[in-house]
């Protein structure tokens, strides 16, 4: 029984090793602020604070919603190993 569920273990995975290679990964469209050499003015270092500030909050927002996805389909993997395993106890015992 033991080797069936690695076996059905494998067999689930293998397919998304497979369309994981196919599947577009989204990128961020954050964009980096370009930090001056030397700051001339306060205001030059406001500004730049701003665009950190700003890329700052992008970065995080894009981060959060994917940490989201991934919980999300890991939860769907989950569910969908053990219906997996329910199903062979049920029929292969």
């Amino acid at each position: 029984m033991r080797l069936v569920k690695v076996v059905s273990g494998l067999m689930l995975l293998l397919p998304s090793i497979a369309f994981s290679q196919n599947v577009e990964v989204p990128n961020h469209n954050c964009q980096k602020p370009t930090k001056p050499a030397e700051y001339k003015n306060f205001s030059e270092f406001g500004e730049f604070n701003e665009e950190f500030i700003r890329y700052q909050k992008c970065m995080n927002s894009f981060i959060k919603e994917h940490k989201q996805a991934m919980e999300l389909h890991h939860q769907a993997a989950t569910m969908a190993v053990k219906e997996w395993n329910q199903f062979l106890n049920k029929n292969l015992n």
